[in-house]
């Protein structure tokens, strides 16, 4: 019987663009969370705020839209998201 944790069932969900935009969201995010301005970091806007809402959805994220100003992104937990990103690259 094979085990399957949680990040790697996540992994699994996100595209290979997704998982772009997730390398570079790890990279400009600090630790603690901060505001993130999507368009700087990826040409796929669309594509990076259906990857949050799935990260937000599985409780790994927590984001608030600040219109214009950006986004603020919190990570709930950090080796989880950490492992993620390892995951996908």
């Amino acid at each position: 019987m094979e085990v399957i944790t949680n990040t790697e069932r996540i992994a699994k969900t996100i595209s290979f663009t997704e998982g772009e935009i997730l390398q570079e969201l790890a990279k400009v995010l600090p630790e603690e969370g901060g505001i993130i301005v999507l368009s700087q970091i990826t040409p796929h806007r669309a594509k990076a705020v259906h990857l949050l809402a799935k990260l937000n959805a599985v409780g790994l994220l927590e984001t608030r839209s600040l219109g214009m100003k950006g986004t603020y992104i919190k990570v709930l937990h950090q080796e989880a998201f950490k492992d993620l990103v390892r995951r996908v690259s």
